[in-house]
């Protein structure tokens, strides 16, 4: 799978608190983990296969990894 790819799942994954001006989100406020991921119409079987691995490990860490494929 692509290292990039990843990563992006574990920052989801181990996200832990984040602060917007006076908002302050936690870990314990989140009830789902998702990562969104735009994929161009030409992908490679070979880069479906990754993706899929990535779908995977995704699950394997408590995140569920959309993938929507874009022209």
């Amino acid at each position: 799978m692509k290292p990039s790819l990843k990563g992006n799942i574990d920052a989801v994954a181990n996200f832990m608190e984040a602060s917007l001006e006076t908002r302050t989100l936690t870990a314990d406020e989140i009830t789902a983990r998702q990562l969104q991921v735009a994929v161009p119409s030409g992908t490679t079987p070979a880069q479906w296969q990754q993706i899929n691995r990535a779908i995977q490990y995704g699950q394997s860490q408590g995140v569920k990894v959309i993938v929507t494929p874009v022209k």
